[in-house]
């Protein structure tokens, strides 16, 4: 596992967004706010950055307005926040969960999940669920089992919608 201190010094991101398939945002101690990639091969590195960070260098790597696909979010699921990111290119959408208690309100603590990527769901407690992955690892998500399969369902709805549609 690599620890890269800031964006600036990880690997280009053509190398590592294209096989993403979660993050999640951690505190490492004496580095500060990272985040934590896992990769379809089930390699992982943590990326000196914050998650709203990451959810953007996404974006520009795929090229999607994040602002239309809130609008459409809003439009489709009557919701406007926690929106999931559809790439059409690999067939799949990244599930927003939270995985942690902010320590502070404008603290961002939703990571990504790819709906492809998931192979099992477990409660471990009433507000906390681990999920799965098919690379043999597993992401913890501070919300109840319901509210994940709900989280996963609404975002493949919006997935189906947007297809439908023609808009991605």
């Amino acid at each position: 596992m690599t620890i890269y201190s800031s964006r600036w010094t990880a690997p280009p991101v053509e190398t590592w967004v294209p096989k993403l398939v979660s993050w999640e945002p951690v505190n490492l101690e004496a580095l500060g706010a990272h985040c934590h990639v896992t990769k379809e091969d089930g390699r992982e590195m943590y990326l000196g950055c914050g998650s709203k960070s990451l959810l953007s260098t996404v974006c520009q790597y795929y090229h999607i307005d994040y602002v239309s696909l809130r609008r459409s979010y809003e439009l489709y699921a009557f919701r406007h926040l926690n929106v999931p990111l559809f790439l059409p290119t690999r067939d799949l959408v990244l599930v927003p969960v939270r995985t942690r208690k902010a320590s502070s309100h404008n603290e961002n603590v939703s990571g990504y999940v790819a709906n492809t990527a998931i192979d099992e769901l477990e409660p471990l407690a009433a507000t906390q669920t681990r999920i799965y992955l098919k690379t043999g690892l597993y992401l913890d998500a501070s919300l109840s089992l319901r509210s994940v399969r709900d989280r996963i369902a609404r975002a493949e709805q919006f997935a189906y919608r947007l297809r439908r549609n023609q808009i991605m």
